[in-house]
């Protein structure tokens, strides 16, 4: 050695006029350079002095570098191992990266890329991906950061026309079908009420149907089949229609009691929580609260009950009443609009954007949803057949009447 600063030096000049070499034959191949003239738009492009030298001074073409992007966002395609095999050769051939002798083979079938393909494409993604995450040392991620910060800010979004998103069904209800079954099942009401006493269960049935009825009357209106609304409204008709298939396969009228019970306690609740509350909300009508309260027991001795009616939960009370599969079909997607999560805010809210350069991000747009009407007709129609059977005999339908 004649001294590490000198030598250093000579070998950093070396490692220059190799890189320097390099970006020169890459940008004398033909065509080449066009295709990499959109480097030139990242201004902390590792050794962009070189490939300056070596790239026209044009306006970059950016779909290249889209088109090069979008082929290697999965990082199993045939594109993205090519890469990654080049990088493996780069980190050999530098001396960054040795084998035990036992594991000869594997380089040796790794020199022979792309041949059997198949049978190497996963050791090179395996081996390539273990050099981003050297051991006690965090990755460098200063470029790649400066790299999507520039996509971001010097290329514009793609954003997918409206009219592409949404699945509209043909109606098959109508507002007229829905009012028609509303008289029909309120003169089916009158016939079959026999008596001014608390009967829990006639109420139940019937009282089910009609807010099914009017749920779904308001699905219908414009805009809601296809937005949140129409996916609130359908899992409040999914839970009626479990709670309803179990109430009546249970034909117990201690339940029924339990019921109602506990929804004139939740009326209870509400009610003593706004006596004594001054900014009272505007949808609470808190005189008809005190009513519902009080209606078939005195509040006093009415007992609040803070859990479920039944001490179970929806997936258990559709299991006992046999209707499991409804609700596999329903409440787990619609349940996420009801709770906001991420799933129901992003599949209403967000789209995404279709240039690979902005790593498939999301933007604000808020598309029309599949439509739910048909789904939510389909289960007032069970209810309604529900109610036919203990009440015979009710032959209309939302869907169709009955023949």
């Amino acid at each position: 050695p004649i001294g590490g600063f000198p030598r250093l030096r000579r070998l950093k000049c070396a490692k220059s006029s190799l890189r320097s070499d390099l970006v020169e034959f890459i940008t004398g191949l033909p065509g080449v350079a066009y295709a990499l003239s959109p480097l030139l738009l990242f201004d902390d492009l590792p050794a962009k002095d070189d490939w300056q030298m070596g790239l026209p001074d044009t306006q970059p073409d950016v779909a290249f570098l889209m088109v090069a992007v979008a082929e290697m966002l999965y990082h199993q395609s045939e594109t993205s191992t090519d890469c990654r095999w080049l990088r493996l050769m780069g980190m050999i051939v530098a001396g960054k990266m040795t084998f035990a002798p036992e594991l000869r083979h594997v380089v040796d079938e790794w020199l022979k890329y792309p041949a059997d393909y198949d049978k190497v494409q996963g050791s090179v993604r395996s081996s390539e991906g273990s050099l981003s995450h050297p051991p006690g040392n965090p990755p460098d991620l200063t470029w790649p950061k400066a790299f999507w910060s520039d996509c971001w800010s010097k290329t514009p979004c793609i954003l997918i026309p409206d009219e592409e998103t949404g699945v509209f069904t043909e109606a098959q209800v109508t507002r007229q079908q829905i009012s028609h079954v509303l008289e029909n099942l309120q003169y089916h009401w009158q016939q079959t009420h026999s008596t001014t006493q608390i009967d829990p269960k006639h109420d139940g049935v019937f009282g089910m149907a009609f807010y099914c009825l009017r749920t779904l009357n308001e699905i219908i209106s414009i805009g809601n089949s296809t937005g949140i609304l129409g996916r609130l409204g359908l899992r409040t008709i999914l839970e009626t229609r479990v709670n309803l298939a179990y109430l009546l396969k249970q034909d117990d009228q201690t339940l029924w009691e339990n019921w109602r019970r506990h929804g004139a306690g939740q009326a209870k609740l509400n009610v003593l929580k706004f006596q004594d509350t001054p900014d009272l909300p505007g949808y609470i009508d808190f005189e008809t609260l005190e009513a519902i309260a009080s209606e078939d027991l005195w509040q006093e001795l009415l007992t609040v009950n803070l859990g479920s009616w039944n001490k179970s939960d929806l997936r258990r009370t559709s299991e006992t009443a046999g209707v499991k599969h409804i609700y596999d079909q329903h409440y787990p997607w619609t349940s996420s609009y009801a709770h906001a999560t991420w799933g129901a805010i992003r599949e209403s809210c967000y789209q995404t954007c279709a240039n690979p350069l902005h790593r498939l991000h999301r933007y604000p747009n808020m598309q029309a949803l599949d439509d739910c009407l048909d789904d939510a007709a389909e289960l007032v129609d069970q209810i309604l057949e529900q109610l036919d059977h203990q009440y015979p005999t009710f032959e209309y339908r939302v869907l169709g009447t009955v023949q």
